[in-house]
């Protein structure tokens, strides 16, 4: 049946899929934006949180020290563990890093 206003016949089937197709595709676009949003939100207070930290382990570390640093085969050694020995302090001090 074809309607004086409408120039295709009705058709219950495609028009449903239609609907659908579109509000899959609109709730999609809703999921990615609420996701986006929560995701830098999650960032910024992640780097809120990180940022007084890390001003105050480069207040405690000594460059000169950290500098002599310049091989894998120093980890664990006596200068590596002299520079990391502050950085082991703060993470003592704040049971939230663990």
């Amino acid at each position: 049946m074809i309607l004086p206003f409408m120039s295709r016949p009705i058709n219950p089937e495609r028009d449903a899929l239609v609907a659908a197709v579109t509000v899959l595709l609109i709730t999609a676009l809703c999921i990615s934006v609420v996701t986006w949003v929560a995701r830098m939100g999650l960032v910024e207070s992640v780097q809120q949180e990180i940022l007084p930290l890390a001003r105050t382990a480069s207040a405690f570390t000594d460059g000169d020290l950290h500098e002599t640093l310049t091989d894998q085969g120093q980890k664990g050694g006596d200068v590596y563990s002299r520079v990391q020995a502050p950085y082991r302090q703060i993470l003592a001090a704040n049971s939230q890093l663990r």
